[in-house]
């Protein structure tokens, strides 16, 4: 694949994913401040997230059809959505509105929960395996070094312009990628790169989904991991859904100030990534560890100390991440990889929301730090016994 292709790929799935978490962040903030109920804003998150269960069904269409075509119709299926969300938070805030808005949002979710699987398909048919791993890395320090800069700015335009307002912009990053989706979809076409995949896949809708099942189910080293990360994101989704709580009374700037360390964290953990094996047992202490320094930010929260934790947090988050997919991406036959990537994403979406939830209905009872602080505590037992439990089996991964 030529350099022009190339940075066609990276810029607009840059931007797309841009779009996506400013959208994600704002929405939660604004929800928060509307409303200034924490309850609200978990139930929000977990309607976005509870969307990502369904995208099981359209992962044996992206094996099919060409990932780039599935990616058109998010992408203005989006724009329309963030249309509907401005006018909606624009309005007099009311039970039935609320309703409203977590049903666009869940919507809205449903298309990006579609367009990652999506891309990392086309991914994987630009590069071979060997270069998968290199492949994600360079992604993952890209997209988080633009979200830095991005989200370096979110806190201020908050404040000074409004969270609608701030919603433009995403809407802005959301048409930006989509044109040039489509200047790499018509560059590809032109040197013959891409084909359709109807006459060479014919395996039936069902079938398909029954056999992405039985590659997860009958390779070991997927298994292993998949509760692990069904845990890992029930604890991230509780924290998420808890953050505009914690950053509420200290400000938009150090709301997005949280996401700003936990980027650059990122960052460092994706160019770390090519100098780690990739193997289970890398994955479970990474875990373990996310959940030490998850710990540990809720209990330093008044000091600095807990940025420091949430950038620890935030590169083992990365390179579990990446070694993850990776894993994936290298035991999946190439006709099976929407089908897998989407099944996967769609299993890990059930934990999300059940974790937002839990915090909901705990906020009632709770304050936000004894919440977060039993958040992380859980995760840390749960992996602890995943660990003696597969003990032999993450020996040998």
């Amino acid at each position: 694949m030529n350099k022009k292709l190339f940075s066609l790929f990276i810029v607009s799935r840059s931007s797309i994913n841009i779009a996506d978490s400013i959208y994600v962040i704002v929405i939660m903030w604004a929800i928060q401040t509307l409303t200034n109920n924490t309850s609200y804003t978990s139930f929000t998150y977990a309607a976005s997230t509870f969307a990502g269960i369904f995208i099981v069904f359209i992962g044996p269409h992206i094996d099919k059809k060409s990932p780039l075509k599935i990616i058109f119709y998010v992408l203005i299926i989006q724009v329309l959505n963030l249309f509907c969300l401005i006018y909606l938070l624009s309005s007099p805030l009311t039970f039935t509105t609320l309703i409203i808005i977590m049903i666009v949002i869940f919507i809205s979710s449903f298309c990006s929960s579609i367009f990652y699987p999506a891309n990392n398909t086309f991914f994987t048919s630009l590069f071979s395996k060997e270069f998968y791993k290199k492949g994600n890395s360079i992604f993952q320090t890209l997209d988080q070094v633009i979200n830095f800069a991005c989200f370096l700015l979110i806190g201020i335009l908050i404040k000074y312009i409004g969270s609608i307002s701030t919603l433009y912009l995403s809407i802005a990053l959301f048409t930006f990628g989509f044109f040039l989706t489509l200047i790499l979809n018509f560059s590809l076409k032109k040197d013959k790169f891409l084909t359709e995949k109807d006459d060479v896949f014919k395996e039936s809708y069902t079938d398909s989904l029954i056999n992405g099942f039985k590659i997860i189910k009958n390779i070991t080293i997927l298994k292993l991991t998949l509760p692990l990360s069904l845990y890992a994101n029930l604890a991230i989704g509780g924290f998420i859904s808890l953050l505009p709580a914690i950053a509420e009374q200290r400000g938009p700037i150090y709301y997005s100030s949280i996401y700003i360390i936990f980027f650059s964290g990122f960052i460092i953990g994706a160019i770390l990534s090519n100098k780690l094996k990739t193997n289970i047992k890398t994955i479970y202490i990474l875990s373990l560890l996310c959940g030490v320094f998850l710990f540990l930010f809720s209990t330093t929260l008044s000091s600095y100390f807990s940025m420091i934790f949430i950038l620890f947090f935030g590169s083992c988050s990365a390179l579990i991440n990446i070694f993850d997919e990776t894993i994936y991406q290298e035991n999946t036959p190439s006709d099976y990889m929407g089908t897998v990537l989407t099944m996967k994403r769609a299993i890990l979406s059930l934990s999300a929301p059940i974790g937002a939830v839990i915090v909901g209905i705990l906020a009632y009872y709770f304050n936000t730090v004894l919440i977060l602080i039993i958040i992380a505590s859980s995760k840390i037992i749960f992996d602890s016994l995943l660990w003696i439990i597969n003990k032999k089996n993450i020996v040998r991964g």
